[in-house]
C-alpha cells in the first residue's frame, strides 16, 4: 500500500517511473523497487559489487539480481507514511536524477547490445533523413549540391558503425562476465557445503 499511503506525489511518480523502466528493460514484473526491507542470500551478498553510495543502491541491487538470474520474491508489507514533523533525507529531484542516471548506466553496462544498437539506430535515422533529399536532388539534376552535408552524413554513418560494433564487443564481454559469475557462484556453493 506504498502508493496509497505515501503523500509525496513526486516520490510516487519517481518510484513508478523507475519500476516501469526496470520492468521494460529487464523483462521483469516487479511491483515496487524503492521501498521496503530486503533480505539477501549468501550468494548474492558474496557476488554483488556495491558501486552506489546513496539512494541508487536499491536500483542497482534490483538490476544486478535480475541480470544475473537471482530469485526475487516480493512479500507485501503494510506501509505507513512518514510521521508529521520528521524530515526525509531523500531529495525528490537530485536523488531522482541520480536513480535515472544509474538506470541508464546499468542498461549500458548490462545490456550493451541493446543500448548501443539504439544509439546506432538514431544515428542511422538522422543520416538517412539528411541523405534522402540530397539523393533525390542528384537523381533530378545529376549533381550533388550539398557536399559538406554529405561529408557530415558519411561521418555520422562511420560513427554509427563503430558504435554498433562497440555494442557487439561489449555484449560478448558481458556474456563472458556472466559465465564467470556463474562459476563464482558454483565455487561459493562448493565452499559453503564443505564448511558445513
Amino acid at each position: 500500500n506504498y502508493f496509497e499511503e505515501n503523500k509525496r506525489p513526486f516520490h510516487n511518480i519517481g518510484n513508478k517511473t523507475v519500476r516501469n523502466f526496470i520492468n521494460f528493460f529487464f523483462k521483469s514484473d516487479l511491483n515496487d523497487i524503492m521501498s521496503g526491507m530486503r533480505g539477501f542470500s549468501y550468494d548474492f551478498v558474496k557476488s554483488f559489487p556495491i558501486l552506489s553510495k546513496e539512494f541508487e543502491i536499491e536500483t542497482e541491487m534490483t538490476i544486478f539480481a535480475l541480470n544475473n538470474n537471482f530469485n526475487i520474491e516480493e512479500i507485501p508489507i503494510t506501509y505507513k507514511d512518514r510521521i508529521e514533523g520528521s524530515v526525509s533525507k531523500l531529495n525528490t529531484y537530485t536523488d531522482g536524477y541520480k536513480v535515472i542516471a544509474m538506470i541508464f548506466a546499468l542498461i549500458r553496462d548490462k545490456r550493451p547490445f541493446f543500448y548501443f544498437s539504439s544509439i546506432t539506430l538514431v544515428l542511422l535515422s538522422i543520416s538517412f533523413l539528411y541523405f534522402f533529399p540530397i539523393y533525390l536532388n542528384f537523381l533530378k539534376t545529376g549533381y550533388v549540391d550539398k557536399i559538406p552535408t554529405l561529408l557530415l552524413i558519411c561521418t555520422i554513418l562511420v560513427c554509427a558503425i563503430i558504435i554498433f560494433f562497440t555494442g557487439v564487443i561489449l555484449h560478448v564481454l558481458n556474456k563472458q562476465h556472466s559465465q564467470n559469475l556463474e562459476h563464482h557462484l558454483i565455487l561459493l556453493k562448493y565452499i559453503k557445503n564443505n564448511k558445513e
